[in-house]
C-alpha cells in the first residue's frame, strides 16, 4: 500500500510471478553439473516445468539472463 491505496502488480512484468513462483523462487541452475549429463537435463526439465506457469516476460528473462541460453 502506498498512501493508503492498494497497488496492484503489473502482470506482464519480468519480476511478476504466479502463486507457484512465489512458493518456490529458485530459478538458478546448478553450475557445477556438466551440461552434457543426464543430471543437467533432468534439472533443466524440472526448472522449465516450474517456470512454464509464469508470464512470457518472466520466462524470457530467466532463460536469457539467468540460464544464459
Amino acid at each position: 500500500m502506498q498512501d493508503g491505496k492498494l497497488v496492484k502488480p503489473e502482470e506482464s512484468s519480468t519480476t511478476y510471478t504466479s502463486f507457484i513462483g512465489c512458493s518456490d523462487r529458485r530459478v538458478e541452475l546448478d553450475e557445477e553439473i556438466n551440461v552434457a549429463t543426464i543430471e543437467y537435463k533432468s534439472m533443466l526439465s524440472i526448472m522449465a516445468s516450474k517456470i512454464a506457469y509464469e508470464n512470457k516476460s518472466f520466462i524470457t528473462s530467466v532463460v536469457r539472463n539467468t540460464w544464459k541460453v
